[in-house]
């Protein structure tokens, strides 16, 4: 059987997700999905994997450092433009998803740290992020959304939930945002390696959701936050503000009793 026949095979053996919000539980475990991908060739289950490593944050220890995701993020990004082997189309379609899903986390966690820890612009020409938008970002620190509520409309909102101590409410938007969006990326098909690293990230987000609670929230928005935006600022531990986390974590717990 050919690489083709496998993936087709693969495809056709994963239940659909469904609609965001349609499922109390993911459509099949995640030990049966790793069976599955078992049909992946070598070069793309590691190719899988990398991806996954770079963009499923919540997996990173919480002294994870920030130089050293943002290597990993820029080897994977060059190891794909390298990759002469690879189809072009598919290719592409792979670094679209990627850098915008990168893009989508040093936004927020841009906004974050902006409000909260009242941070200073980055440095011009860090190496705090790999996005597409760091200049700008740099540039347009003090603004609410960067000058960026045209490109990215969903900004206004998570700065609003950011501003009103919502974590919850932010991932949940996040993650159906980013749903919709991959929900159209299945550019060369159904059987192919942009088909199968959608449905894997899909099934991560769906797990997410369901597993989620306004505690756990904002211990995973923290991590989140601390891991990409290391390198943006030095954190001061003599001095650090300490009202605004209160005032988070009791407003989320607050949520989840209601």
């Amino acid at each position: 059987m050919d690489w083709r026949d496998r993936y087709t095979l693969l495809m056709s053996s994963l239940p659909a997700h469904g609609r965001w919000g349609s499922r109390h539980q993911t459509p099949l475990s995640r030990l049966k999905l790793e069976r599955r991908l078992r049909l992946l060739s070598p070069q793309d289950a590691d190719l899988l994997a990398r991806i996954e490593s770079s963009l499923q944050w919540r997996e990173l220890p919480i002294n994870t450092d920030n130089r050293q995701l943002v290597g990993r993020q820029r080897q994977l990004l060059g190891a794909l433009r390298d990759d002469a082997i690879r189809p072009a189309a598919e290719t592409s379609a792979l670094l679209t998803l990627i850098q915008r899903r990168l893009d989508v986390r040093t936004l927020v966690a841009a906004l974050w740290r902006r409000e909260y820890q009242q941070a200073d612009s980055p440095s011009p020409g860090g190496e705090w992020t790999v996005s597409r938008y760091r200049q700008i970002i740099e540039r347009n620190w003090h603004e609410p959304t960067f000058r960026l509520e045209v490109a990215q409309p969903w900004l206004s909102q998570a700065l609003q939930f950011i501003r009103l101590h919502q974590p919850w409410e932010l991932e949940q938007m996040l993650l159906q945002y980013n749903w919709a969006w991959m929900g159209r990326s299945h550019l060369l098909g159904d059987n192919s390696l942009i088909a199968v690293v959608v449905y894997v990230l899909k099934w991560d987000m769906l797990n997410r959701r369901i597993g989620y609670d306004a505690d756990n929230a904002v211990v995973r928005f923290k991590n989140w936050v601390t891991v990409d935006m290391t390198a943006v600022v030095q954190d001061d531990d003599s001095n650090p503000d300490r009202d605004a986390e209160n005032t988070f974590a009791k407003t989320s717990a607050a949520a989840k009793r209601e």
